[in-house]
């Protein structure tokens, strides 16, 4: 035991030297940052890609404009830290706060270019579950898919068959989901190559 209890420390220590020095969630705030482009309309989200958002203003995108479900839009991110979307910093100072139908007309009019969706489970198809899971201790139920179902369905501004434009970014794991073993399907993927939709 005490050879096998080395060997796994020398691993670790090997795996920490050569540690990229950030963490799956930094590494994926930046990839979503670098995916919103200047003047672009953005779905923001919350949690990690809010972060994004807040970081490709920072550097190369200053005119991104975000949108969030609840009817907030903003030119500059919120000046301190929100956990909701109808906290009181992301309505001071808001560009508008409207309704959600008025955003949800941006994205149906075709001006949005760009959305952020959270999932807990997704599968191959990239039909999202942000529902329900099933853990250790049981049903967990989570907070839902707000407006990324709408956002799913409605095919972004920027749309080419080369370059879709709704990312998956979440501040939890992704567990993959079989498709015989998907329980919810809450916003619906596309079956690439195939008729529309056939899988989901």
């Amino acid at each position: 035991f005490s050879r096998i209890n080395n060997l796994m420390s020398a691993r670790q220590t090997e795996r920490a030297s050569v540690s990229p020095g950030y963490s799956l969630s930094e590494l994926m705030v930046c990839a979503a940052a670098r995916e919103i482009g200047d003047g672009e309309l953005v779905f923001v989200g919350m949690r990690l890609p809010l972060i994004a958002f807040v970081v490709a203003k920072k550097t190369h995108a200053p005119h991104a404009i975000g949108l969030f479900e609840n009817g907030v839009v903003r030119s500059t991110p919120a000046a301190e830290l929100i956990y909701t979307m109808a906290d009181p910093p992301n309505i001071l100072d808001a560009t508008q706060c409207g309704e959600m139908m008025d955003v949800m007309s941006l994205l149906q009019s075709g001006q949005v270019h760009l959305g952020f969706l959270g999932a807990a489970e997704v599968d191959r198809f990239g039909n999202l579950n942000s529902t329900q899971v099933f853990g250790a201790g049981g049903l967990i139920r989570l907070p839902g898919s707000g407006g990324a179902c709408d956002i799913a369905s409605i095919p972004p501004a920027s749309t080419t068959e080369a370059s879709p434009s709704w990312i998956i970014c979440a501040a939890f794991t992704i567990a993959c989901m079989p498709l015989p073993h998907r329980r919810f399907t809450v916003s619906a993927g596309v079956s690439m190559g195939n008729p529309a939709r056939s899988a989901t």
